[in-house]
């Protein structure tokens, strides 16, 4: 839970200039990558298809696999 309530937080600085945001949106598109590679784990766990994810996250079956085959 603390992953997403430092989302929340950095989502809340974006707004205080070049130098806080970008920082901010760095930090924030770090968290939001692990989220993501938490999700398709627990997708996969969970028995989804690669085609299922893919059109969960609106990419192909086939991009999903390319980018997350290695959880497996």
């Amino acid at each position: 839970m603390r992953r997403r309530d430092d989302m929340i937080e950095l989502v809340r600085v974006l707004a205080g200039g070049p130098e806080i945001g970008l920082d901010a949106a760095r930090r924030l598109q770090e968290l939001l990558d692990e989220e993501l590679l938490w999700q398709v784990s627990e997708a996969r766990k969970a028995s989804w298809s690669w085609a299922r994810i893919g059109s969960s996250l609106g990419i192909t079956r086939r991009s999903v696999h390319f980018r997350f085959a290695w959880l497996v």
